[in-house]
């Protein structure tokens, strides 16, 4: 009732059954396959539990016609897979489109503006320091937070070491979205050990949370006249798109990479899916409900 959905709607219901239990058995595959096809096992997964999460957030079914995106592999690049490029195409009924309007705040994603699997990865928290090491003249697009509790308050601060890559230190928190209407300017600690947040009274709340929880703030992308933040449910789908596509339709380039990369993307890669396939059902979830689940396993506590 809360979501309006009629329950007499037997073709409704049934899309979101239907969905749900083929994501799961998507996922279930992947497991057990080797990065040769476990990447597009996993998107087709993550395709459909999207698809049945958006259903429910909006009360209707989505109509969805093709990716919403392509791949471009440029033959002039040098051969890293982090330098290929996706770029959404297309009417607002491809699925990148409609995923975006439901997880990203009613937001058109803008066609034609490429992204390279670079900036996809650099944007997953989890992924930061094998990201870092893999790719050590990159930048991340995510900085890490330490949550510090007092007595009475807590307070959020930032190792200067995590902002030293960027171009232009000085406006690095410019490039985060409603920075301003969150922080308080930042300050530097004694000895500049630490670079302070403090929140505004009332300010809204800004960031994302890896696996473990650990808070990090997002840098946004520079995209044709926009700044571009995106949810990492979508960073993930993206990402999974292109390692999907690449195994499916471009086993020349894929198979020669699985079988004997020794550059350490394809340990990166490996850990994307196994991020995403343990995280992106909480994202889901994290949306459908608007809060931040945590799950504890049994080494965490109860």
């Amino acid at each position: 009732e809360e979501r309006k959905i009629q329950v007499d709607d037997k073709d409704f219901l049934e899309t979101i059954a239907g969905s749900i239990m083929q994501a799961r058995e998507y996922f279930n595959a992947s497991k057990v396959a080797s990065l040769h096809t476990s990447p597009l096992l996993l998107y087709y997964g993550v395709s459909n539990l999207m698809l049945g999460i958006s259903s429910l957030m909006i009360g209707s079914s989505l109509t969805i016609e093709k990716h919403g995106m392509r791949l471009e592999l440029n033959k002039e690049s040098s051969g890293r897979i982090a330098d290929i490029e996706i770029r959404p195409f297309g009417s607002g009924t491809g699925a990148l489109s409609q995923f975006c309007k439901v997880f990203y705040k009613g937001t058109v994603l803008p066609c034609g503006d490429k992204w390279t699997i670079l900036e996809i990865l650099g944007s997953i928290p989890e992924l930061k320091p094998d990201f870092e090491n893999c790719y050590p003249d990159a930048q991340s697009y995510t900085i890490p937070v330490q949550i510090v509790r007092r007595e009475n308050d807590y307070l959020e601060r930032i190792n200067p070491i995590n902002i030293e890559k960027f171009e232009n230190r000085t406006r690095v928190f410019a490039e985060i979205e409603n920075f301003r209407s969150c922080y308080l300017p930042p300050e530097t600690s004694l000895q500049e050990k630490y670079i302070i947040l403090r929140r505004k009274i009332g300010g809204r709340k800004i960031g994302v949370y890896s696996v473990s929880g650990q808070k990090f703030l997002q840098i946004s992308h520079v995209k044709g006249n926009h700044r571009i933040t995106l949810p990492t449910i979508i960073y993930m789908y993206m990402g999974l798109f292109a390692f999907g596509y690449l195994s499916r339709y471009h086993p020349e380039r894929w198979s020669p990479f699985v079988r004997s990369d020794s550059t350490g993307e394809k340990q990166l890669i490996e850990k994307f899916i196994d991020t995403s396939r343990r995280y992106l059902p909480n994202l889901a979830l994290n949306h459908l409900h608007q809060k931040r689940i945590r799950f504890v396993n049994n080494a965490q506590g109860a």
